[in-house]
């Protein structure tokens, strides 16, 4: 699933300094699932509970369970003592003295974790898939320069072009904390093939693409991925999260 030219193996401990941004895949479905539970808070465990799916339950709880180990690594605690909190619009954070900060995103079979210090971070994957509507939802949602820009390509593009316009939006809104309270039409992302990933345009603010990083994470099969960063002084880390 992963290039492993690009997903290094799990090194075990690892440190986060300032200028670097590491981000890390697991798949969902894993054998483990019962000691991770054990590891969530009460609140977590109840969400667990109303999910009406057993797979649906064993993939939260897997998703939520090794965002906790990954945090035990960085702020050297037990997973179960992390205090994980939510901003007025639903983005996690951890009440902790170090400035770490994270975005998770999750596709149907795997997860994807971002962490960094000091500065917003966000992260998105979506599988691929066919988009028959996704025409119809870019004029209906997108600015009009994606939606020109996504009419234009080849029709077997189209599906792969709305999908990377969908997840770098949704990375940069992350980063922001936003969520869809913003309306997708408010600013703009490149989605051409061969294009580098950017943020293009934001609605009443010409400097706001300054600041930010916006990159694909094109090695994930079948899957489409993308991560934004405030600012650009910063190196980036993919592993793979191994299984202990």
């Amino acid at each position: 699933m992963l290039d492993m030219s690009v997903w290094k193996a799990d090194p075990g401990a690892v440190q986060l300094a300032e200028d670097q941004v590491h981000v890390w895949c697991a798949p969902l479905d894993r054998p483990n699932e019962g000691q991770l539970f054990d590891i969530l808070a009460v609140d977590e465990r109840a969400r667990a509970t109303r999910y009406r799916f057993e797979r649906d339950r064993r993939r939260f709880v897997v998703g939520r369970g090794l965002l906790r180990v990954l945090l035990g690594r960085y702020l050297e605690i037990a997973p179960e003592r992390i205090d994980i909190r939510y901003e007025s619009a639903g983005r996690p954070y951890v009440a902790a003295p170090e400035p770490i900060q994270f975005s998770l995103a999750r596709a149907p079979e795997l997860v994807l974790y971002a962490f960094a210090k000091n500065r917003p971070i966000g992260i998105d994957v979506e599988q691929i898939r066919d988009q028959p509507d996704a025409l119809s939802i870019a004029e209906r949602f997108f600015s009009r320069h994606e939606s020109a820009a996504l009419r234009a390509l080849p029709a077997d593009r189209q599906a792969v072009g709305f999908i990377d316009c969908w997840t770098r939006k949704e990375a940069y809104l992350k980063a922001r904390g936003e969520g869809l309270a913003t309306p997708l039409n408010r600013f703009e992302v490149s989605l051409e093939p061969g294009a580098p990933a950017r943020l293009q345009w934001v609605a009443g603010d010409p400097e706001e693409p300054q600041r930010w990083s916006l990159r694909a994470l094109e090695a994930i099969t079948g899957h489409v991925a993308a991560i934004c960063v405030r600012g650009h002084d910063w190196g980036l880390a993919c592993w793979e999260l191994g299984d202990g």
